[in-house]
């Protein structure tokens, strides 16, 4: 099952890609709409409610959970493709070209952005350069190297974010997994250069 969703451009990448995929592997496969409007503006006040409100990424899950099978399955999930394959996507060169002491202070300006004030009551939330101070803190066990900084990434939002929806949503009896967190693909997509991905 693959739920359509359009991006970049308004282009629809996932279902092709899948509907190729699933031809190649001899699978079935079938391609999902989104609902109307005022269902999935249902389903995403029940998604936010469920996680929390963390998890701003996918859209789509409520959609492919009421067409998952009723037998047990499992979910695959791209958890942690793009940030594997394709990290300088994710920041600018620097983030991977700057010297290790100033790494960490890009990357926590990077996630703790200027509107962060304006958003977060700030009686009940702490400073932005608290908080910077405190995610330097939390991610300077980090190894040093080019990796830096999209290790960074699949700890705060990859773990934090996109990961949390197939953990709280799927039905249960269906198993999330991730392939590309395989150890072995972890391994190899470390030992790549960033930039040249």
């Amino acid at each position: 099952l693959t739920v359509r969703g359009f991006q970049n451009g308004y282009r629809d990448l996932d279902a092709p890609c899948a509907r190729a995929m699933a031809a190649e592997f001899g699978f079935p496969h079938s391609v999902l709409e989104l609902p109307e409007p005022p269902c999935f503006a249902r389903d995403d006040r029940l998604r936010r409610r469920r996680t929390d409100g963390e998890v701003v990424e996918h859209t789509w899950v409520m959609q492919l959970c009421r067409h998952l099978p009723a037998r047990g399955s499992l979910v695959f999930d791209g958890l942690g493709g793009d940030v594997l394959s394709n990290t300088s996507a994710h920041g600018s060169e620097e983030l991977y070209t700057a010297p290790e002491s100033e790494k960490l202070r890009l990357i926590a300006l990077r996630l703790v952005e200027s509107g962060y004030e304006r958003i977060l009551n700030e009686r009940f939330w702490p400073p932005a350069a608290e908080l910077r101070e405190a995610l330097i803190g939390y991610l300077r066990d980090l190894p040093e190297g080019p990796n830096r900084s999209d290790l960074a990434f699949v700890l705060l939002r990859a773990r934090r974010g996109a990961g949390v929806w197939s953990h709280t949503l799927i039905p249960a009896g269906h198993v999330p997994v991730h392939p590309y967190f395989d150890r072995e693909y972890v391994q190899a997509a470390l030992r790549c250069s960033p930039l040249d991905k």
